[in-house]
């Protein structure tokens, strides 16, 4: 999610600043949304193959879609 703040500078005076590093996406990443977990599969050039952990539903994403649910961090 990207929060935008309204500002009342002109857009020339606000500071550059690089856009942020997309982390990849990999084989072995567990993904949730609000109620489901996902375990990357397979991984292609658009496209990838996830795991519904609960079910065991093999389900084909979109990478695209993939970035907007949330990063299960492992230790």
């Amino acid at each position: 999610m990207r929060i935008t703040r309204w500002s009342t500078q002109p857009l020339g005076s606000l500071p550059v600043r690089p856009a942020a590093a997309v982390t990849p996406i990999a084989v072995g990443d567990y993904l949730c949304s609000e109620r489901e977990l996902y375990r990357v599969e397979q991984i292609g050039s658009e496209h990838a193959v996830i795991e519904e952990c609960r079910t065991g539903e093999l389900i084909d994403a979109r990478i695209a879609d993939l970035r907007s649910l949330g990063r299960v961090n492992r230790s």
